[in-house]
């Protein structure tokens, strides 16, 4: 990526995104909720696997939804198993000791994702003045590094915004890792929008 600009804003719509999807889950789960984003990479999807590898071991949870519109793509919200039970438990779902989650875990969830990468998108879509259409969340427990990596299949020629955030909730600290996939002509396109967007529409 070769503006800082455009970088500065990426980091400010997604630190907004973030910002409001901690405010939104602070009134669903009646306690304060922060979520802070220590480090925020801009790079290709093919370094996203060797990423994952090496900050996310073992793999756990994630959390897809994908969007439609004139700038499509994917998002993930993704959690290591350990730190995904803690979030499950600092919100009194119990997790217990069975190899996959409940039901009720599994749709706490996915309630989690559609607000934190739904707050996300649609910081986005209100910056750039679009309008996305998001998929139902899905949440998998991860088999394997393999199936991650088949997950990004569909943009390996693109652009990923990853965005490692740590959620505050009940005195727990939980680590998480959001990625937002996009295909590189849709990437140069969110890129062109953006830099509309900055300079007032003005060329």
């Amino acid at each position: 990526m070769q503006d800082p600009m455009l970088e500065d804003m990426i980091r400010e719509i997604i630190n907004i995104g973030i910002g409001d999807g901690a405010a939104a889950l602070s009134v669903l789960v009646g306690t304060r909720v922060d979520i802070r984003v220590p480090d925020l990479q801009i790079m290709p999807v093919t370094e996203v696997p060797a990423y994952v590898e090496q900050e996310l071991a073992p793999l756990g949870v994630h959390i897809g939804q994908d969007f439609r519109g004139s700038i499509p793509g994917r998002s993930l919200l993704c959690y290591s198993r350990e730190c995904a039970i803690a979030l499950l438990e600092s919100l009194g779902i119990e997790t217990h000791t069975a190899p996959f989650l409940s039901s009720m875990a599994t749709a706490t969830l996915e309630e989690i994702g559609n607000i934190v990468l739904g707050s996300c998108l649609t910081t986005i879509s209100d910056t750039i003045d679009t309008h996305l259409h998001f998929t139902v969340p899905h949440v998998t427990q991860e088999p394997s590094s393999q199936y991650f990596a088949d997950l990004l299949a569909d943009t390996r020629e693109g652009q990923a915004v990853v965005v490692k955030n740590i959620m505050g909730i009940r005195g727990r600290d939980i680590e998480g890792y959001l990625f937002l996939l996009f295909g590189f002509e849709d990437f140069r396109l969110l890129l062109e929008a953006l830099h509309h967007a900055g300079t007032g529409g003005t060329s």
